[in-house]
């Protein structure tokens, strides 16, 4: 008798738990004020970009740390593709969509379209899922364009290049604390026709992605 009154105590224990849309509306005020946050910030970074020099001119403290899906990452990472598909149009170049997003994105495109209407939400999710990424400390934003096309010269050697600006804010106070500059070139290496004409442009999309998150840290660690 006890092992069922267990399980059905466990049962509705269980169905007390809000759904993931109810979960989601206790916080639905905090996704919109950071919402308009980044919305505001992105405005202001339309205006600065393109920058001319790696630098920051404060000090970043903690240091900005972005993994994907990993509970240490405190900084959301946004270019203008990424930016349009959340209803923020900003006037940045953008040649290589190089989609970098953190988990704050999510939350902004859940927000109006909960992912799963079923889901029960325990604190431990809602902490993960929820609080977390509310409480990141940065925002960065970048754009590129490519300062020589992508092509593969007749000796097989592949030739392309893009430059990256981007810019990083406190996301709390909004104040902008570093920017960053530099051109990355596909790797010579690379040298395969079938290999560039299949995947020529991800190999220096790899490149630069790889490149803004190593810039990124380079940067702020010499601030």
């Amino acid at each position: 008798m006890l092992p069922v009154l267990m399980a059905g105590l466990s049962l509705l224990m269980w169905f007390s738990l809000p759904t993931f849309p109810e979960a989601l509306a206790t916080v639905g005020g905090r996704i919109d004020e950071r919402r308009e946050t980044i919305a505001r910030l992105a405005a202001r970074a339309a205006e600065l970009l393109p920058s001319r020099s790696s630098r920051c001119i404060a000090v970043v403290d903690p240091p900005p740390v972005f993994i994907e899906r990993d509970a240490t990452t405190n900084m959301e990472i946004l270019g203008p593709s990424r930016l349009r598909e959340l209803g923020i149009d900003v006037a940045i170049p953008d040649d290589i969509d190089l989609r970098l997003a953190g988990d704050l994105s999510y939350l902004m495109d859940w927000r109006n379209s909960p992912p799963i209407q079923g889901r029960r939400m325990t604190r431990k999710r809602i902490a993960n899922e929820f609080e977390r990424p509310l409480a990141y400390r940065y925002v960065v934003f970048y754009g590129n364009e490519m300062t020589e096309p992508l092509v593969q010269e007749p000796s097989g050697r592949p030739r392309g290049a893009v430059r990256v600006s981007a810019l990083l804010f406190d996301l709390r106070r909004g104040t902008r604390l570093c920017e960053l500059a530099f051109e990355e070139e596909i790797d010579p290496e690379f040298r395969a026709a079938t290999e560039f004409e299949r995947f020529g442009r991800s190999q220096l999309w790899s490149q630069t992605r790889d490149r803004l998150l190593r810039e990124l840290a380079a940067v702020a660690r010499g601030s």
